[in-house]
């Protein structure tokens, strides 16, 4: 199995309706974002899988280590052989990586959080910095100009990433929490409402955000 069927077979087992948006990008594109899926799949895992905090911690030090690696050349794991490959093309900086991970590890130190800056730097690692990395694989533009647009558009791109990121978590908390107390998971028209409430506190942080 190469690597490349490795972070495919990972992410369709997932059950997760990402992995079929995934088939209708070009080749290129698709491998780069299937293979950091499989890799926070796998770092995910680890702590959802993981009775022991003790050994997960173990686990997360050794994916820490096994990315330092693939920045060295030296990938062990299929899914770092996959990102390896695709380093030249796309620009995933390793700190980035070492955030999910120190995200993934946030779970396990605690489940409730007691201001809004420490929420705000779990959902940073776990989902904003997700879609970051997303962003250098998709592409956004002519990339022999990117750096005189981005000095200008930068403020403006991360605070349209983060707030998704933080919307999209905060909605899986909130029904995560309604859910345990109302078997089944909460109905459509429950989440359709969620929904509307995420798009309409989406459009005001935008719409405020642009007003600085």
């Amino acid at each position: 199995m190469t690597p490349d069927e490795y972070c495919r077979q990972k992410a369709a087992a997932s059950g997760s309706s990402f992995y079929y948006s995934f088939l209708f990008l070009p080749e290129e594109k698709r491998r780069g974002i299937t293979a950091l899926y499989a890799f926070c799949r796998e770092v995910d895992d680890v702590v959802d899988d993981c009775t022991d905090t003790a050994i997960a911690r173990t686990k997360l030090a050794w994916w820490r280590n096994e990315v330092a690696a693939m920045y060295r050349g030296e990938p062990q794991h299929p899914v770092t052989r996959a990102l390896a490959a695709l380093l030249s093309r796309f620009n995933l900086p390793e700190e980035r990586l070492h955030e999910i991970i120190a995200g993934m590890e946030m779970d396990l130190d605690r489940n409730r959080y007691s201001n809004f800056e420490a929420l705000k730097l779990y959902c940073h690692r776990v989902a904003s910095v997700v879609g970051l990395l997303s962003a250098e694989i998709f592409g956004y533009g002519d990339r022999r100009t990117r750096a005189e647009r981005l000095r200008a558009a930068t403020p403006d791109l991360i605070a349209i990433i983060g707030g998704a990121g933080v919307l999209l978590v905060w909605s899986g908390i909130v029904e995560s929490y309604i859910s345990q107390y109302h078997q089944p998971v909460l109905a459509y028209d429950v989440k359709i409402a969620f929904g509307l409430v995420e798009s309409t506190a989406l459009w005001l942080f935008l719409f405020l955000g642009g007003r600085r």
